[in-house]
């Protein structure tokens, strides 16, 4: 038995069969994308592109104080910034606060005569 519903759906499916004629053309052309380029680099990537350049030129930074170029040659005052700098830098760091607390022991000794 054939309800309402069916009879409606397998009309609609016999309707939807309809084969288009051979005439019918699709007229439609399609353009080619035009390239677009990017526009110039902001200032600030820039600067940091240089900065980035010039960190890579000069090498990485040495670890340790003396390793630093020129701190033979240069000045009492200029290896006291050098060292001032070498331990804001490593106040962080743990091997470094145990190195500070063994030179104050070994400091201790000498003082003392121990």
């Amino acid at each position: 038995m054939v309800d309402q519903g069916t009879q409606t759906f397998l009309q609609t499916l016999s309707f939807s069969r309809e084969i288009p004629s051979q005439k019918t053309r699709a007229n439609c052309t399609v353009a080619d994308p035009i390239p677009t380029s990017p526009g110039p680099p902001r200032a600030e990537f820039l600067k940091i592109l240089e900065d980035l350049v010039m960190n890579m030129k000069n090498g990485p930074t040495p670890k340790e104080v003396w390793d630093k170029p020129g701190y033979l040659e240069a000045s009492d005052e200029s290896r006291v910034a050098l060292v001032n700098d070498f331990i804001c830098e490593n106040l962080e760091n743990p091997e470094f606060l145990q190195l500070c607390q063994d030179t104050e022991f070994s400091w201790r000794r000498i003082g003392l005569g121990l």
